[in-house]
């Protein structure tokens, strides 16, 4: 049993290693990574909160919780689908991956603790992780990554064993309205040429505990001395052996919440640097609203990356910037529209939704008419079509999901209340 820490007090580095069984290297890069928040003194060293501690140490696994019960699940050598089952279920509970991202760091540092102890071997521990990153990849699969000038790549330290962190931001990303290019194991030279192939906004590099803190250490030198000369922000991510003291012009980042909102800061510079003003309603008001959620954790993290493109495409038209990088925008949203239709309907199949033929009707509907007036401001160039354009899209998506596809939301509720699951 856990001993209780008293409310209020703090503890040093090695108390709070000594409290979580753990060595104090990997306390403090848990501090790093964000996962243990602390504190500085006037004199520079770590304090933890002991409820910071307190919660770490308490444990983990618990049968009545969808997410961290996963770490005896990833031990377990299960089917597959288990684990995907069991990360829908982390999804729908907690309402996007970017949520799921925090618990997932609790069941990774639970099977660390266990490493350490010496109650899980080194390969079993690969080989779970290992699990977890297939897992999560298996649901990239259902995104169409954006097209638009919001791109990041994802890398990791050469001979890192351990692609959880890449994996979960590659899977995450989307939910944002970016695209996350998994680029593998470069070189820091190799990324800078990368960023002059291509229009990328920012590069993210991951290291694991399963790094070689040699390798991580040349390679945080490397990258430090040639973020300063790119054109784009660099940081540094993951539970690895990063050196405490990062270059300037890299920023060490934690929890997935932090890439997030570093990423968010990366597109505002590069659109206040352009004049632009990210984030706005479109003049047309277009944005998804939580309400209009189905309850089915991919189909609404389709409906929203469709809602961002399309108020992105909207406000390009109304400020008359429809240049090649717009056009980009609306091909996106028709690739992924035809993408996101066949899983829907599949979907509607699958659970015996009644009123599949006609919403199928719908969707070809869609697919023509946009088509249609595609081909028309091809032919004839000018403000008009694009506006026909526009409210045409603006005015499908809005009707569309918050009218036909709320029946699928409903028929998907009485059907896991009828079997006793989940939608």
């Amino acid at each position: 049993m856990t001993t209780r820490l008293p409310r209020g007090s703090y503890l040093t580095t090695a108390e709070a290693a000594a409290v979580l069984k753990v060595s104090v290297a990997t306390l403090k890069r848990w501090a790093q990574s964000d996962l243990l928040p602390s504190e500085r003194t006037e004199g520079g060293h770590r304090r933890f909160r002991a409820e910071d501690v307190q919660a770490l140490a308490e444990p983990l696994v618990r049968q009545d919780d969808p997410v961290v019960s996963g770490a005896n699940l990833l031990l377990g050598a299960p089917d597959p689908i288990a684990i995907q089952a069991w990360l829908q279920q982390a999804r729908r509970s907690l309402g996007s991956w970017w949520a799921v991202a925090r618990p997932l760091r609790s069941v990774v540092a639970e099977l660390l603790r266990r490493s350490e102890s010496g109650a899980l071997g080194a390969i079993q521990l690969e080989v779970a992780l290992d699990r977890l990153r297939l897992a999560l990849l298996r649901f990239c699969e259902a995104y169409v990554a954006p097209r638009g000038d919001r791109v990041a790549l994802l890398a990791a330290v050469p001979g890192d064993p351990l692609l959880v962190a890449p994996a979960v931001l590659q899977l995450c990303l989307p939910e944002s309205g970016w695209c996350g290019e998994w680029t593998g194991h470069p070189q820091p030279a190799q990324l800078a040429h990368e960023v002059r192939l291509r229009p990328v906004q920012a590069i993210v590099v991951s290291a694991s505990m399963g790094a070689d803190p040699e390798v991580v250490d040349r390679y945080a030198r490397q990258l430090g001395a040639l973020a300063a000369s790119l054109p784009v922000p660099v940081a540094v991510v993951g539970m690895g052996p990063w050196p405490e003291a990062a270059a300037a012009a890299v920023t060490r980042l934690g929890s997935a919440a932090s890439v997030r909102d570093w990423l968010e800061q990366a597109c505002r510079g590069a659109a206040a640097a352009d004049g632009r003003a990210p984030g706005a309603a479109s003049p047309a008001g277009l944005r998804w609203d939580p309400s209009m959620a189905l309850g089915h954790a991919t189909v609404d993290a389709q409906h929203e990356t469709l809602f961002l493109h399309a108020a992105r495409f909207l406000e390009a038209v109304e400020r008359g910037e429809v240049t090649d990088g717009g056009r980009e925008v609306l091909g996106f949203i028709a690739d992924y529209a035809q993408v996101h239709f066949r899983f829907e309907e599949h979907l509607m199949r699958d659970t015996g939704f009644p009123g599949v033929e006609q919403h199928v009707l719908e969707h070809e509907g869609f697919v023509a008419r946009l088509g249609e007036l595609a081909r028309d401001v091809e032919a004839a160039p000018g403000r008009g079509g694009l506006q026909r354009l526009a409210q045409f899209l603006a005015g499908w998506l809005r009707e569309h999901v918050s009218g036909s596809d709320q029946r699928i939301g409903q028929h998907l509720r009485a059907a896991a209340a009828e079997g006793g699951g989940a939608a």
